[in-house]
């Protein structure tokens, strides 16, 4: 026996003992052109082909199988280092499409002979569909969780946060790779994260639920350390074994604002009932008073008791304008609306104002964009403003700078709605700004209420602001404090704009005004 014929027959014998010892696995054996040598039972079970329908077939043209790379790269990476791997989608016989894993391996039968392929096989057919399925559930749930506006995370047993949504992202000022992988406790105040470390701990050994299926309010702390108020809802999972807490958080910080704002204007409107019925009553009262006195006047020839007359009338003239104040607070002050353009209105009245602050203040009176109408009582505004410059004014001991701008504002009214779109107006803004001591947030939620003062005895009577706020709300408009210690003081009066037709009562007439835009008006320093 020649050689080359030794070395045919033990190639044949080696394919041989391959293919009864490996006879169950899926393996194929081809050629270096593809056509199929061996084919095993394996292959038989997964394909439906039999080994005699098999073998001389080209196994890519049987099967239809789709390659991961070009065909050449494969046989260059099989020639380099003798064997490839990767997957195929393949067809059965029935026509079923499937997935398998394979391995290449090159046998070489001598040194010049051609490699011969044997192929491993594995059927990964349905562990693909369920990867394909699980990708497409994570994809899901991502968009659910980038597009959910409350914010959720994930935390384990130990407290260790493994999961953190976009929307957590932007409540709580961390990427998700600066959170993932610490403790739950960086996203909260110490106090809160204590409670937390202990609510956890008691749960787990007792079984106490203290958060755990409820909606609890709660305080976060963002990254720049700011706290804010937060609905915290938690929920329990066990996976392997092992249990995770999954936490939907909502920010409470509008709505508590939204409640605070309400209860403020819900307790100024009380009180202004309450001031304006007693303002209303007393000046009844004087008014009694005072025509009883004009009545004495002429009957009474004695100086002394003449003086003393004269002081009852001047107490009733000061007791009429400290009811006035109160009736304007309460809304019960008559106004007398005209049409005005309140650029113009401040700046003749900015003469008085100068005098009033004196000369270590700096006045400047500012318009921007076009004119500025509104149906407004003019002396009722000149005495707000008055008010509002003499409070300036005893904030700045040392002089400073008090700037009056007039501009347009579009915003909602007063009081919350459910229907905001009904709420949008056009408004003239009066801003009073000064340079003086500002105010905390304590005297700021109670600067609008009558008699409130942080004025010394003497020095005042609380009454100022409170006029101020009940003239803006008579007028239609609103009134709100942008205050900082420190910073100064922003008092802003909303006055609804007159942008459409006006009709105007007089005594005689009625008086049809049609508003038209002007000029651009310039800056007016004073």
């Amino acid at each position: 026996m020649g050689s080359d014929e030794g070395k045919q027959t033990g190639i044949e014998g080696l394919l041989n003992t391959v293919t009864h010892v490996l006879n169950g696995a899926n393996i194929i054996i081809q050629d270096k052109d593809g056509r199929i040598i061996r084919w095993t039972s394996g292959c038989e079970r997964l394909y439906g082909w039999t080994s005699t329908e098999a073998v001389g077939q080209v196994a890519q043209d049987m099967l239809a199988t789709r390659f991961p790379l070009p065909q050449d790269e494969i046989r260059r990476r099989i020639g380099l280092h003798h064997t490839w791997e990767g997957e195929l989608v393949q067809r059965r016989k029935d026509g079923q499409t499937i997935v398998v894993a394979t391995r290449w391996v090159a046998v070489n039968s001598s040194d010049h002979a051609p490699a011969i392929i044997i192929q491993t096989i594995n059927d990964i057919t349905e562990m693909t569909k369920a990867q394909n399925d699980l990708a497409a559930r994570e994809a899901h749930l991502r968009s659910i969780l980038e597009t959910v506006p409350e914010a959720m995370l994930v935390i384990d047993e130990t407290g260790i946060v493994t999961s953190f949504s976009a929307a957590a992202e932007r409540l709580f000022g961390y990427f998700a790779k600066e959170v993932v992988g610490r403790s739950v406790n960086v996203l909260m105040p110490a106090s809160e994260g204590r409670a937390h470390d202990g609510h956890l701990a008691r749960y787990l050994k007792t079984g106490e639920r203290r958060i755990i299926g409820y909606g609890r309010v709660v305080m976060g702390q963002r990254k720049d350390g700011s706290v804010f108020p937060m609905e915290l809802s938690v929920g329990e999972a066990v996976v392997d074994g092992k249990r995770i807490f999954t936490g939907f958080i909502r920010d409470l910080t509008s709505r508590h604002r939204i409640e605070a704002e309400l209860r403020q204007a819900q307790k100024m409107e009380a009180i202004g009932q309450l001031t304006g019925g007693l303002a209303h009553d007393f000046n009844n009262l004087l008014a009694v008073v005072s025509g009883n006195l004009e009545m004495l006047e002429g009957k009474i020839s004695d100086e002394r008791l003449r003086r003393l007359l004269l002081e009852a009338q001047e107490a009733t003239q000061d007791g009429a304008r400290l009811t006035g104040q109160l009736l304007a607070f309460g809304r019960r002050q008559p106004l007398n609306p005209q049409l005005a353009e309140i650029g113009s209105l401040i700046t003749g009245f900015s003469n008085l104002l100068l005098r009033a602050i004196g000369e270590t203040i700096e006045l400047r009176v500012v318009a921007h964009g076009a004119s500025h109408h509104a149906l407004v009582d003019g002396p009722q505004l000149q005495n707000a403003l008055l008010n509002l410059a003499l409070n300036a004014r005893d904030a700045m001991p040392r002089g400073g700078r008090l700037t009056i701008e007039i501009s347009h504002a579009t915003r909602g009214g007063g009081r919350p709605s459910a229907d905001l779109a009904e709420q949008q107006r056009d408004y003239v803004l009066v801003s009073v700004s000064d340079t003086g001591t500002g105010m905390t947030a304590d005297v700021r939620e109670k600067a609008f209420e009558p008699f409130f003062t942080t004025k010394g005895v003497g020095s005042g009577t609380g009454l100022g602001l409170s006029m101020v706020y009940g003239f803006a709300k008579q007028s239609g408009g609103d009134i709100e404090i942008d205050s900082e210690p420190g910073q100064g003081t922003c008092v802003k009066i909303f006055l609804p704009a007159a942008t459409h037709q006006w009709s105007i009562a007089a005594p005689h007439k009625m008086l049809t005004l049609a508003m038209q835009s002007a000029e651009k008006a310039p800056s007016v320093p004073v």
